[in-house]
């Protein structure tokens, strides 16, 4: 064979080339047929070795130390087991824990005294309404005590009624308040609450604690808010409707409605009216000028609420000059108002009307300004009784000026 230089190759050359040949193809089959041998042992020595998931678990036996008894519970039956005496110094052994801890009790659990005479627990003194104490102090120095006996038996409910010593709700549920020599003085009434519960909310937290407040007696809850109002140190009225020219007395659910002229109806009005809530000191008309007017009509109701030992506040939106010499008659708490600061709703307006109210004051008596629960009504009495001060005027509660 030839190459490209054109030499021949030597012998020696192609007998090495022979000699590198690659084995023959039998050899490769065996040693591929026993490389499969030996893995196909060595997986079955694993699979044997390691146990499947399907494989059951092995079982078997351990001894462990016993685990320590937990100690017997104490048997109090036991005659050898003694108790200890939580009230070792403080009542003597043998006596009644109870009557000797009372006792020695000088206030009850409101922190109210206690009268010696009968050491009865949460009974104030004659005339003192029960306060909760928050660390020595009043909570909101107001309560919502209702005195049982100045209530009675109604067909409706609970109604006021003067109690046996002569107290009354007048003189039981108003706000007492020292007035400063020398200085006017003028009072406002908010009415119509307890209709929207925000605004009533509002009220009850915004205004100061002079603020006399009215709460419609037709109003769910009612108890509950003149017991809220009363707790942030207000007086409260009782808003009862009465007839006006310009209600509809046939209407359905008008029946509660003092009316003109009907006696009998109006005393079981009265009676549903007046047991709708307690706590209250007097009431105050919601309309009438179809009733107040009337002294034929008036009169009755008159006597029974001076009878019930409440007041009676007109609102002064209408002139009722008889009201007066009636209420002088039956020896009624009464007054009437300046008229009402809130015609409107409208801001402008009633601050007027408030500047008249505290111009009345220069006449030597304490003129009373009735609103309701309109949001700017809210407004602006809250911010014409912050300036009051600069005016040299202070503000009462309305029972402040009842004669």
């Amino acid at each position: 064979m030839s190459n490209p230089s054109g030499h021949l190759r030597p012998e020696s050359s192609l007998r090495r080339r022979r000699q590198l040949q690659l084995p023959k193809r039998r050899w490769h089959i065996l040693g591929a047929l026993t490389l499969l041998a030996f893995a196909g042992i060595a997986g079955a020595i694993v699979l044997t070795i390691t146990p499947s998931d399907t494989a059951p678990y092995t079982s078997g036996q351990l001894a462990l130390d016993p685990l320590p008894q937990p100690l017997l519970a104490t048997n109090l039956n036991s005659d050898n087991d003694v108790l200890p005496d939580l009230l070792a110094g403080e009542v003597p052994e043998g006596e009644n824990p109870t009557q000797s801890l009372r006792q020695q009790a000088k206030t009850d659990a409101l922190g109210n005294p206690l009268r010696k005479d009968t050491q009865t627990p949460s009974n104030p003194l004659p005339n003192k309404p029960k306060i909760v104490l928050v660390d020595g102090k009043p909570l909101n120095e107001g309560s919502a005590e209702i005195y049982s006996e100045l209530t009675q038996n109604g067909p409706f409910g609970p109604l006021p009624k003067k109690a046996e010593n002569g107290n009354s709700s007048f003189e039981a549920y108003r706000k007492n308040v020292s007035t400063h020599s020398g200085q006017k003085s003028v009072s406002i009434i908010i009415g119509g609450l307890g209709v929207n519960r925000d605004l009533t909310q509002r009220a009850i937290d915004v205004l100061p604690a002079n603020v006399t407040l009215s709460f419609a007696a037709h109003s769910p809850d009612l108890q509950s808010w003149m017991d809220k109002a009363r707790l942030n140190g207000h007086e409260v009225l009782l808003e009862i409707p009465m007839a006006s020219e310009e209600s509809n007395l046939d209407e359905p659910g008008s029946n509660r409605m003092l009316k003109a002229g009907e006696t009998d109806q109006n005393k079981e009005n009265l009676d549903w009216l007046l047991s709708r809530a307690q706590g209250y000191f007097g009431i105050i008309n919601y309309n009438g000028d179809a009733f107040l007017t009337r002294a034929d009509a008036a009169a009755p109701t008159l006597n029974r609420l001076s009878d019930s030992g409440l007041a009676f506040i007109s609102d002064g939106a209408f002139t009722a000059p008889s009201l007066d010499a009636l209420a002088q008659s039956v020896g009624l708490p009464y007054t009437a108002g300046f008229g009402l600061i809130d015609p409107e709703p409208k801001s402008a307006l009633i601050e007027i009307e408030l500047s008249r109210l505290a111009s009345q004051s220069a006449e030597g008596h304490t003129p009373v300004g009735v609103g309701f629960a309109y949001p700017e009504t809210i407004s602006s009495v809250k911010r014409w009784i912050d300036d009051l001060p600069g005016q040299s005027l202070e503000l009462v509660p309305a029972s402040a000026t009842l004669k």
